[in-house]
């Protein structure tokens, strides 16, 4: 490294003249290495999501009905959009549907 930054040199491939060619190029960097890696590891703020009502409402639902036994699991209910007594007006077209061939 250099007082004007990083300076790289070596050949170049063949160009299509006759002539050789030459190249030079110069990388400056304004802010310091230490700089740089201190920004790379600094957490950034995360503004809040504004999530719609519903995923408020699953959210919700995990946190209120997911427990950890002592075996490491989880255990937790899965949410229904229905009233599951609404159900029992589907049941006839799913049995159909399922024995249909």
């Amino acid at each position: 490294m250099t007082i004007l930054g990083w300076t790289i040199s070596g050949e170049t491939p063949a160009t299509t003249t006759q002539h050789d060619a030459q190249h030079s190029f110069q990388i400056r960097e304004e802010n310091s290495l230490e700089h740089n890696l201190k920004r790379f590891w600094e957490v950034e703020p995360v503004e809040q999501s504004t999530m719609k009502t519903e995923q408020q409402v699953y959210e919700q639902h995990f946190i209120t009905h997911t427990t950890e036994p002592q075996d490491g699991r989880f255990v937790f209910r899965l949410p229904r959009k229905m009233d599951p007594k609404q159900l029992a007006s589907t049941r006839l077209s799913a049995e159909r549907r399922l024995h249909a061939t």
